[in-house]
């Protein structure tokens, strides 16, 4: 085997968190939003989102060189494609799942603490009203939109009338099995948040006919609706440093 030699790149590639922090600011703060089919203003974007227009500006002018926007004298609009990512209309909007990122990056920031004490990082519970936790389903909802049509056409269920799934509950997967299958009869397990994503997701499909979601903790022991006893996650043996408000990992997951 050749071993490969570590270069002054590769450290200086894995600290490289410039760009990370301006595309997942822009996001929180409604940016992309703000350009949705219009060109605008430093001044207008500022407007928009309420913050400091000399700020916006900067922020403006590194989304320029990121070639998420363009310029055109003193406006700026989005670059091509990035209405549909980085807009919540877009067919494939990863919007949701940024600004889960953005939120995540706080934890991340107190990851020398958390190795020093062994204690986790809370951030987020998984009940079905805690912002953070439905904000990660909506970003789970978001990544599982480029895949579940592929994957749902990939896998051969054969002759099988009933599919269970373990921490889908946005339900991106069990709607494109439904569609793929119409026959099938679907039921996913997540956390109350996860759940009622789901919901908001599959509202008025016509697969949601075949499809029963039910809160409860995929990666633990127990229903928490007072169900059969369900495996242990592995990844329960390694302690998490970002685990949830009572040790569930549905719906938030790791930073």
């Amino acid at each position: 085997m050749v071993r490969r030699t570590l270069t002054v790149r590769d450290v200086l590639g894995a600290t490289s968190y410039h760009g990370a922090r301006v595309l997942l600011a822009a996001a929180s703060l409604g940016v992309f939003e703000a350009l949705a089919g219009r060109r605008a203003t430093p001044a207008a974007v500022a407007r928009r989102i309420g913050a400091d227009p000399g700020a916006v500006e900067r922020l403006l002018v590194a989304l320029v060189g990121m070639h998420l926007l363009e310029r055109e004298g003193r406006r700026v609009r989005l670059a091509p494609g990035a209405r549909e990512l980085l807009t919540e209309g877009g067919e494939f909007s990863l919007s949701d799942l940024l600004r889960h990122r953005a939120a995540r990056f706080k934890a991340w920031a107190q990851l020398e603490d958390s190795v020093r004490t062994g204690k986790p990082v809370v951030v987020a519970g998984d009940g079905a009203e805690d912002p953070l936790a439905l904000q990660a389903a909506r970003a789970r909802r978001d990544s599982a939109r480029r895949w579940a049509p592929v994957l749902a056409n990939f896998l051969d269920l054969g002759s099988a009338k009933s599919l269970l799934l373990l921490g889908d509950g946005p339900a991106v997967h069990a709607h494109h099995f439904a569609r793929t299958h119409p026959r099938l009869a679907i039921t996913v397990l997540d956390t109350p948040a996860s759940v009622a994503v789901g919901r908001e997701y599959l509202a008025g499909k016509a697969e949601a006919a075949r499809i029963r979601l039910v809160p409860g903790d995929p990666c633990g022991t127990t229903c928490r609706r007072g169900g059969s006893p369900r495996p242990s996650s592995p990844t329960r043996s390694t302690p998490s440093p970002w685990r949830t408000r009572g040790g569930s990992c549905g719906g938030c997951g790791g930073p």
